[in-house]
């Protein structure tokens, strides 16, 4: 099933092809979709759909939508080449568009796992499907006060050399490399790499120097396939 944004190509008149290409020195997905659609039951609801379609890609290119080939998956981008050719008297339209990716993945949804921080060391339990590393923002909210929270995902690790206090946010960003607290970057009051979750594990471990170690651990992720 294709889809771009909130619409739905035909399965049995639709094709695509997808792979990487080296685009300004990166990798990057290119998609390639044909579709012939057909079989409206009038003129306005063809117009009507068409008109939809064209919305849908539009809205691709300013990232507000994603194109969609498997379920469950999303691909980010924009359109390299796009010709959309209506017959309105006889309600067919074809379609040809080539789809260049923001990167080389496909994403799943945004996932969510939250955790009490009630002990140090102690594993987080998020874990990540897809095929690729998933890239965390991880959100720290103490209760209490906790000092030089520290995370660990088997290879890379970080830690933030600060005292939380309660109502305080952490937010450790993987895939933007940043770091905040309420909202102020604090990456200079780190050390260490941003850690990555490895898809069927459970690879993210917490720990801190100390203090009333209360609070919770808010994990956001989207699971990538190359």
């Amino acid at each position: 099933m294709v889809s771009i944004g909130t619409f739905t190509l035909p399965d049995n008149t639709t094709w695509f092809e997808t792979r990487i290409d080296r685009v300004e020195e990166r990798y990057r997905r290119v998609v390639q979709v044909e579709s012939v659609l057909t079989r409206f039951a009038s003129q306005e609801s063809f117009q009507s759909s068409i008109d939809e379609l064209q919305r849908q890609i539009e809205r691709l290119d300013r990232q507000e939508a994603a194109l969609s080939v498997a379920p469950g998956r999303s691909i980010r981008g924009q359109r390299r080449r796009c010709h959309l050719h209506r017959d309105t008297e006889k309600c067919i339209a074809v379609l040809s568009l080539e789809v260049l990716g923001v990167d080389r993945f496909e994403y799943g949804s945004l996932q969510l796992h939250s955790q009490e921080l009630a002990s140090s060391p102690m594993n987080l339990l998020a874990n990540a499907s897809g095929n690729w590393t998933a890239l965390p923002r991880i959100q720290i909210s103490p209760s209490g006060e906790i000092q030089y929270p520290h995370l660990f995902d088997g290879q890379n690790q970080m830690t933030v050399f600060l005292t939380l206090s309660a109502l305080d946010v952490l937010v450790l960003d993987s895939a933007n490399r940043t770091v905040t607290l309420n909202g102020t970057n604090v990456l200079r009051d780190t050390q260490g790499e941003f850690v990555e979750m490895i898809p069927g594990q459970a690879n993210l471990h917490y720990s801190d120097a100390g203090g009333s170690r209360s609070g919770t651990a808010h994990i956001f992720w989207e699971d990538r396939w190359v």
